[in-house]
């Protein structure tokens, strides 16, 4: 048994100017034609080859579009070799069907492998909802996709070789610094890694990609006692000053990210202690209070405030620009180098302590003094919400450096 069709490939324009062009598979069957699309798109025409019905060689990405239409068309051929083999007349709605059904174990979410941005796009949106991606996040990966697509609209993932990766390396090595070239790398591991998972045909050289970045292990910047001091004596007569004072201190007395301040309430409070689900990683923590944060608490106590909040915060941006302020005229002074990597060459800059001073600083001032105070590392974690001891190595050699400078004030005893 024999069923008469014909399978051709068109191209679809679309769009305001028409200026967008689709390439549709054409099934010509019992007198019908059923459109398919297969997602693979071109620029012009003129990339397209009518006569031998593929995308002409000479266009990026070429291949890759060329081995998606043979596989719907090959697909489709397996449509109605089924239904001649059984000697079945299938219904338009059946071959439909049929084919959407095969060809969907090919191609999970009808996104042709060429379109690496749509790819990007469905990536971007499974991920923010499966993983719970908070809204910096979000932003970062739609930021990180237009730098893709400033690098090379054409992208596909055959395409994705270890010359092109080392392209892309370049490109970026000529716009940041080697630490931040290296996070944008890890974020294009993870798409890659997504896609494989995906089943789209990701040539396996970012597995082994491992380009050399150097990159600098700058101070942690925390406040040390007598800074710490100053802020607290410092005699101010703006009230927005001393709200972002009393705030960040509760932030370096109790280990809290000033996100979690922020968002602390009343109903958080209790008699000896604060309860807190923590918005970056929705950990439940029990943080018992001392004698500043509870102080802190008493004074801004609001039992009759309408939206509950215990402390009166502003936006991260403000609360770091009257930080600044504050730790400026504290005198925090003292001179920091940050240094930077841009591909091989080194860029020193160096700051003022108060000039490095951010909301985060807090949270570093707590784990620092807490270890240099002989509190255990396992209960500084129960506080802070640490899960692992990598996280708090950077602190530990800080204390331990200080420890060693401490021992060598025995020298003057004798």
């Amino acid at each position: 048994m024999i069923i008469r069709h014909n399978i051709l490939f068109r191209l679809f324009s679309y769009g305001k100017y028409r200026d967008r062009h689709q390439i549709r598979m054409r099934v010509s069957l019992f007198g019908a034609r059923l459109d398919f699309s297969t997602g693979c798109r071109i620029r012009t025409p003129e990339e397209w080859d009518s006569t031998g019905e593929c995308v002409k060689r000479n266009v990026k990405g070429a291949m890759a579009s060329n081995e998606i239409l043979r596989r719907c068309r090959d697909t489709m051929e397996l449509v109605f070799r089924y239904y001649e083999v059984n000697e079945i007349i299938p219904s338009v709605r059946e071959v439909t069907e049929s084919y959407k059904a095969r060809i969907a174990g090919l191609f999970p979410r009808r996104i042709a492998e060429a379109d690496f941005f749509s790819w990007f796009d469905e990536f971007i949106r499974e991920s923010s909802t499966k993983k719970a991606w908070s809204d910096s996040t979000r932003s970062r990966m739609k930021t990180f996709r237009k730098e893709l697509f400033q690098f090379d609209k054409n992208l596909h993932f055959r395409g994705m070789d270890e010359k092109a990766l080392n392209r892309f390396t370049n490109y970026l090595r000529g716009r940041f610094s080697s630490s931040t070239v290296a996070k944008k790398l890890e974020y294009l591991r993870w798409f890659l890694n997504w896609a494989t998972d995906n089943n789209c045909p990701v040539n396996p050289a970012f597995r082994t990609f491992r380009p050399t970045l150097k990159q600098a292990r700058n101070p942690v910047v925390y406040l040390n006692r007598e800074d710490l001091i100053r802020l607290q004596e410092l005699k101010l007569v703006s009230p927005f000053l001393e709200k972002a004072r009393d705030v960040f201190l509760f932030c370096c007395f109790s280990g809290l990210r000033y996100s979690d301040v922020c968002n602390l309430r009343c109903s958080d409070i209790k008699d000896d202690h604060i309860e807190v689900t923590t918005l970056k990683t929705v950990d439940s923590l029990s943080i018992e209070l001392n004698k500043v944060t509870r102080s802190i608490l008493d004074k801004y106590k609001r039992g009759n405030s309408p939206d509950g909040k215990a402390l009166p915060c502003s936006s991260n941006q403000a609360m770091n620009r009257r930080l600044k302020d504050l730790c400026r005229e504290a005198g925090l002074n003292e001179e920091i180098r940050i240094t930077r990597y841009r591909g091989n060459q080194r860029e020193d800059t160096y700051f003022h302590k108060w000039q490095l001073v951010c909301t985060h600083t807090g949270r570093r001032t707590f784990i620092v003094q807490a270890l240099s105070m002989g509190i255990p590392p396992n209960v500084v974690m129960k506080w802070t919400g640490h899960s692992s001891y990598r996280a708090m190595m950077p602190y530990i050699d800080i204390v331990d450096s200080t420890k060693a400078k401490s021992m060598a004030k025995f020298d003057t005893l004798l």
